[in-house]
């Protein structure tokens, strides 16, 4: 079966299903099963099945307080996420 995104959250984000890659502050996510590039960690879709670990896109697999990932820069090991097309607080 295909992939759809819903950017729809609720909570901790825990059902989180969207296509976000980038963090809050516009850093490209990385991928969930991608190791040592630049962050080395366990979560991965086969530590986390049911967590929709999938590409690189904002989940949250630990009960954070909201959705986050990885990041790409070597600098910043993980940063929290909005959903697509929901503007943050500080814009308004």
């Amino acid at each position: 079966t295909g992939f759809s995104c819903s950017e729809a959250m609720t909570g901790d984000g825990s059902d989180y299903r969207g296509c976000q890659t980038r963090t809050a502050s516009g850093i490209l996510c990385q991928g969930w099963d991608t190791q040592d590039s630049p962050h080395n960690h366990s979560y991965t879709s086969a530590n986390y099945p049911t967590d929709g670990l999938r590409a690189n896109y904002c989940r949250n697999p630990r009960n954070a307080s909201t959705i986050w990932c990885m990041t790409t820069n070597s600098d910043k090991r993980w940063e929290q996420c909005i959903p697509i097309g929901v503007v943050s607080p500080e814009c308004t």
